[in-house]
């Protein structure tokens, strides 16, 4: 028979146990939301600045080194839930660092075509790391 003290040490143990278990989900949680919410942040940076050159075709060197920064810093928090999503972040960083010495087939084969970052971000709020 176990003693009632031994019993509610146990307990107590038990306890404090389910509780680092919820906090360490919690702070998961937060470092996914963040890092979402900095890929998003470069996303639509990266996005917007397309369709407006779209309308008049010209280069803004200045706003492409600010999406280069987005997408370098959302290169960060991502290492802690998809390290390969965050080298193509990091790659998408470095396109807009000096877009003009890529070729089309050197973005396709790192995965920064705006549409692969866009589909690799859904699979990522969806909660698929593959």
């Amino acid at each position: 028979m176990v003693e009632p003290l031994i019993g509610l040490a146990i307990f107590d143990r038990l306890l404090a146990v389910l509780g680092w278990i919820r906090e360490d989900t919690r702070i998961a949680n937060e470092r996914k939301d963040a890092a979402l919410a900095a890929v998003y942040q470069a996303l639509v940076a990266t996005r917007l600045y397309l369709t407006s050159r779209k309308g008049d075709g010209k280069r803004n060197i200045s706003r492409e080194h600010d999406i280069a920064e987005l997408w370098h810093e959302a290169s960060i928090p991502l290492r802690h839930i998809n390290q390969e999503f965050a080298m193509i972040a990091f790659e998408k960083g470095g396109y807009w660092t000096d877009p003009d010495i890529w070729t089309d087939e050197e973005i396709e084969a790192k995965g920064i075509k705006i549409e692969q970052v866009t589909e690799a971000t859904r699979k990522l709020l969806q909660g698929s790391t593959s």
